[in-house]
């Protein structure tokens, strides 16, 4: 039997230009407001006060302003919002809805998009990237499920990132460069750049964006006798052309490369044994994540006037390789304290593609209606050699296990429609899905027993279902709203990559509830914006990562319950023609959380 609690915290309170910008004042500089921020969470143009969700939205200003250039660096604005770096990514947990950020094959529980693409990877951790923020148009954070108009992987919530496209009109330049030092570390520095050109004005365009960065480190490894180690670089482009045949048909084709490097650990000892401090590791290996991507994109809306036509195709093939110490793991078979590198290579290829059609927003009945296709192939090698173990063994290999070519696929149609009748406004949405993973697995070496034992499995988990949303928001007045919200979220079941009859072949989807009011609006002539939500939270069937008793590899259970509820609040003030005032924060995400307790069993016994 196992059992966990977790509790988790987030309060913010920044001051400054956050994440909204002031807009341009009038003649009369005793007036001013803040801008009027749009967003596209509900896959159409809405104002931000006007969309029945729990929303941080920053945009291109705002994040010029905070300096925000990955992930991680926006998030402490955002309540209930949590970032726990994994390699060359950051992975979040919203509103306290996580089991673990750390194992390799955990599947996230918040969805990233970039452009209306998931990059998040349902299988390995550290495939989804970190984009960087450079001419970014806006990032959207929404809080609780999306799995109605956004699916899996959007379980507690989603992250969209919306980049700048072509300019048809203007010639457009800028150069960013920025420094840095960080106390007891090393310098940083960012070097960013992004040109606009239209060939044909109003209707072609291209737009070129480059970047590189180095992060310094401030962790001495002095296992290695490195001094700040914990270096990260990036360096990565996108190029757009942007096409405008027609006055209603529109056309951007892009490409995208990002080149991450994460070296060295950005843990620390709890308890620094002697000789060492609160800033160092000891390391027989040097821990490292080299990582590429590479994306293309073909974009095209058409104005049917009544409605729009929205088309999305994509293509990436993505490298990464997670390199980890695993020098106690030789320990444990008898080996010499020799540094022992565990090896985890995986190439990712995916093809997405969605349409839809968007009702106009000036009618009373407004709908969402659409399609998506989403086909990966995976292949990864998982490997520990230690050369001390050949004259002992005969082979150095301690462990490895191979997955070639393993698919998976995801089909899906969803829709979502509202009706205002005068200031109350209804909504239902519905998404079907049918998902296939496949996953063979081939694994050897000493771990096994005999240096020349193999075993194998080819196992399938397929799985469907339907996610529902239902909405209700009330237009108290013309800046100011209520509203009520139960979503379904979903994550999908998936195989387990180990040969170990400890380990169940597979695991089920999980699920969650999320219940939800709110109110939201804009006050004193717009210069005071709030935001506030109640939720509660029922999550079944959560998905725990459990390490096998050999500590050779990891697997995934089904768990049993879990709960969680909580409030949230985000106000903006302009309180000067160049101060803004913004306060954000939410109870301990969650304010509490009890896991009930968890089966642990073989695929063969029932008993717990």
């Amino acid at each position: 039997m196992c059992t966990g609690y977790f509790k988790g915290a987030s309060l913010t309170a920044l001051m400054a230009a956050m994440a909204i910008p002031a807009a341009a004042q009038d003649s009369d500089s005793s007036r001013f407001q803040l801008e009027e921020i749009l967003v596209t969470a509900q896959k159409r143009e809405q104002r931000l006060r006007d969309v029945p969700l729990s929303i941080t939205a920053f945009t291109s200003d705002s994040i010029q302003r905070i300096g925000a250039d990955r992930f991680e660096d926006y998030s402490r604005a955002v309540p209930s919002l949590v970032p726990a770096p994994v390699g060359p990514t950051t992975r979040f947990t919203l509103r306290g809805i996580s089991t673990s950020t750390a194992a390799l094959t955990t599947q996230p529980t918040v969805g990233i998009f970039i452009d209306d693409v998931p990059v998040t990877d349902n299988y390995i951790a550290f495939n989804s990237p970190d984009l960087r923020l450079f001419d970014v148009e806006r990032v959207e954070i929404l809080r609780g499920p999306q799995g109605t108009l956004l699916g899996a992987s959007s379980l507690a919530g989603a992250v969209r990132i919306i980049t700048a496209k072509p300019n048809l009109s203007e010639y457009e330049a800028r150069v960013e460069m920025t420094g840095s030092t960080t106390a007891h570390g090393s310098e940083s520095l960012a070097l960013s750049g992004m040109v606009n050109v239209p060939v044909i004005e109003d209707k072609l365009a291209i737009r070129a964006v480059a970047y590189k960065r180095h992060n310094g480190g401030y962790i001495d490894d002095i296992g290695l006798d490195q001094k700040d180690a914990n270096v990260t670089k990036t360096y990565g482009g996108r190029l757009y052309v942007g096409l405008q045949p027609t006055e209603d048909w529109n056309i951007i084709a892009s490409v995208s490369y990002q080149n991450d490097l994460i070296r060295g650990y950005t843990g620390t000892f709890l308890n620094p044994p002697e000789g060492a401090d609160e800033l160092n590791w000891f390391s027989y290996i040097q821990p490292r994540v080299p990582s590429d991507l590479l994306t293309m994109q073909l974009q095209t809306t058409y104005d049917l006037g009544w409605a729009d036509i929205f088309a999305n195709i994509s293509h990436s093939k993505q490298n990464a390789l997670y390199v980890q110490d695993a020098t106690l793991f030789s320990v444990v078979f008898g080996g010499l304290t020799i540094g022992t590198p565990y090896f985890f290579d995986s190439n990712t290829r995916t093809t997405v593609a969605e349409f839809r059609l968007v009702s106009k927003n000036d009618r009373p009945l407004r709908y969402v209606l659409g399609g998506f296709y989403n086909k990966k192939r995976r292949d990864f090698t998982a490997r520990i050699n230690q050369e001390a173990f050949v004259p002992i063994f005969g082979t150095d290999l301690i462990y490895q296990s191979d997955g070639p070519e393993n698919p998976s696929r995801e089909l899906a149609v969803f829709g979502d429609v509202t009706y205002a009748l005068g200031d109350l406004e209804a909504t239902v949405g519905l998404r079907a899905f049918k998902n296939r993973f496949s996953l063979t697995s081939i694994t050897s070496g000493l771990s096994l027993g005999l240096p020349d034992t193999v075993l194998s499995i080819t196992e399938e988990n397929r799985s469907s279902s339907v996610t529902p949303r239902f909405s209700l928001k009330y237009n108290v007045s013309d800046t100011a709203n209520v509203y009520a919200t139960v979503a379904k979220g979903y994550r999908f079941g998936l195989v387990n990559a180990v040969n170990n009859p400890l380990a169940p072949k597979t695991y089920d989807s999980d699920s969650l509830w999320n219940y939800e009011i709110g109110a939201k609006g804009v006050f004193f002539d717009g210069r005071v914006s709030l935001e506030s939500a109640l939720y509660y939270i029922d999550w079944r069937d959560f998905q725990v990562n459990l390490v096998l008793p050999e500590g050779v590899g990891n697997f995934t259970v089904n768990g049993g319950k879990a709960r969680s509820y909580g409030a949230e609040i985000a106000m903006a003030a302009q309180i000067t023609d160049n101060l803004i005032l913004e306060v954000s924060g939410s109870t301990p995400t969650p304010s509490w959380l009890r896991i009930s307790p968890i089966s642990c069993r073989t695929p063969e016994s029932s008993a717990p």
